[in-house]
């Protein structure tokens, strides 16, 4: 265990790490996503799905945001 903690600790720290996720990412009332090395939506929020009005199981399998032509018309790809 990290720095002599005992298993308990380490379970309530666990817990605490994917309450606090939970709390930021999935209850957000914001748009958020992650997104693979290939640029492809591997998680993202309720937010998400209604600020780009599709829901994530319905996204292509082929969309990547590094060929979003949105993106690309936007000039915004280099950044990515």
């Amino acid at each position: 265990m990290a720095g002599g903690e005992d298993a308990g600790a380490a379970k309530r720290r666990t817990w605490t790490n994917d309450a606090l996720i939970d709390a930021i990412f999935v209850h957000a009332p914001f748009s958020v996503a992650l997104y693979d090395l290939e640029g492809r939506v591997a998680i993202g929020n309720e937010a998400y799905e209604r600020h780009f009005g599709i829901r994530l199981a319905d996204v292509p399998a082929d969309f990547s945001l590094f060929t979003d032509p949105n993106l690309a018309d936007a000039g915004v790809l280099p950044l990515i």
